[in-house]
């Protein structure tokens, strides 16, 4: 059997991201939480989840969940929640072409004097569609730098956002 096929599907999302390449650019997620820190760098490719956000979780465990960094990417169908970061707790995206669709961003935080405990892009081009943030925390915002955007911070980029709702803390 090969690994990373329907028969013998790999146990980690990190390990089926890094099996990407020219030939396969598709990584999809079956059902469960997977606490792991995910990073797509320098590569072209697609994460998604076979049966949507509700039941595939990336859980970051006090780490970035996910990290776009230099690459062409697209992410559907995922909670993201569990994340810590100075800059996007829950994903960031860093110099990248990125679309990020039927996402549920959730209870994602900043480090002391971050920003973006949801999401946090810079030098990208970037969409979010479909997608519901709710309850990251970034603590207080002010004057100095840090501590700004629980859901979001885009800054530097082309962005686009269709279908987004952000919630604050219930």
């Amino acid at each position: 059997l090969e690994q990373g096929t329907g028969d013998d599907p790999f146990l980690d999302i990190q390990d089926g991201v890094d099996a990407i390449d020219a030939t396969c650019d598709e990584v999809v997620v079956l059902p469960g939480t997977y606490v792991e820190n995910v990073v797509m760098s320098g590569i072209a490719g697609y994460l998604t989840s076979f049966d949507g956000a509700e039941v595939t979780i990336l859980d970051g465990n006090g780490g970035r969940a996910l990290d776009i960094a230099s690459s062409a990417a697209e992410v559907t169908g995922f909670t993201i929640t569990g994340g810590a970061s100075d800059a996007g707790g829950g994903v960031r995206v860093y110099y990248s072409t990125a679309l990020l669709s039927e996402l549920i961003v959730r209870d994602n935080r900043c480090t002391p004097l971050g920003s973006g405990a949801g999401l946090y892009a810079t030098e990208s081009d970037i969409q979010v569609e479909d997608s519901t943030f709710q309850g990251n925390d970034c603590g207080y915002g002010g004057n100095g730098v840090g501590n700004n955007g629980g859901a979001m911070v885009i800054e530097r980029c082309e962005a686009l956002a269709d279908g987004v709702l952000m919630r604050s803390r219930k």
